[in-house]
């Protein structure tokens, strides 16, 4: 979690909705799912409960995933457009337990994750 609070701390130096935050949030977001392995997502979705109760926080990641999505997301966006920045982040978190019956290597899963992300970006 301390990579995610990093982020999240660097994000809020940013200009709000800023042209190419998006992209830029959404690799650093990547990197640290990528650093961390899918095994690390994957148990987190797997055993939430735990996670939540050990962290004493019973939000989890939704809370940083808001912040950084509404800090993504200029003033004004349309409703449209923060969807799509909220399944951006979460298709990225997710590939590790969508992924798991791909035929493929956990990095390319990653990899082809991140591509699909940006490309839902606004």
């Amino acid at each position: 979690m301390d990579q995610v609070s990093e982020l999240l701390a660097w994000a809020r130096q940013q200009d709000r909705g800023a042209a190419g935050l998006g992209p830029e949030i959404l690799d650093r977001w990547t990197d640290i799912v990528q650093a961390r392995g899918s095994t690390m997502f994957r148990f987190l979705v797997a055993n939430h409960n735990v996670v939540r109760d050990l962290q004493g926080d019973k939000r989890g990641l939704l809370p940083y995933l808001n912040e950084l999505c509404s800090i993504i997301a200029p003033d004004g966006s349309t409703a449209e457009d923060q969807l799509r920045i909220r399944l951006a982040l979460m298709s990225v978190h997710m590939a590790g337990v969508l992924g798991l019956d791909i035929d493929a290597d956990e990095n390319d899963v990653l990899s082809a994750a991140r591509r699909v992300a940006r490309d839902l970006l606004p």
